[in-house]
């Protein structure tokens, strides 16, 4: 966890979660249903933007809910946000194989509606697909 403002400050949130976002969510669930008094311990600590993105892609490079689109564009707002457009430089702070992060940078640029119909596909997979969401996709398509 990170601070984002001084605790006087009261404009916008004070703490930023890096690691444990779903840890977070489920104490909130807790306190707010169940368990009023649950405790959420943290480590605050200074972290730059970048040194924060590091923290986080480490946490979630292995979760299997984080589709490879979000990696992509995760990965493509990152390489130009604090890598100066290098994947190279990226690579080597994530201390991962140049190969590893030259695998998303097309996929990051791929037309919304292709995303859009894989995101119906997925979801028709998971569940039996209604007609209504059939009939979304087939509406959408070109």
């Amino acid at each position: 966890m990170r601070r984002l403002r001084p605790p006087h400050d009261t404009t916008g949130p004070e703490f930023e979660v890096i690691c444990g976002a779903r840890r977070h969510f489920a104490v909130s669930w807790l306190r707010a249903n169940t368990s009023p008094r649950f405790r959420y311990l943290i480590e605050e600590r200074e972290l730059t933007d970048e040194e924060a993105f590091r923290h986080a892609d480490i946490e979630n490079r292995d979760r299997e809910d984080i589709s490879l689109y979000e990696r992509a564009r995760d990965d493509a707002r990152a390489v130009e946000a604090y890598y100066g457009g290098r994947q190279k430089r990226m690579a080597e702070r994530l201390q991962v194989s140049a190969g590893w992060v030259s695998r998303y940078p097309q996929l990051a640029k791929l037309d919304p509606r292709i995303v859009a119909a894989f995101s119906v596909a997925a979801r028709c997979e998971r569940a039996p697909c209604a007609p209504a969401e059939a009939a979304d996709a087939d509406r959408r398509r070109p």
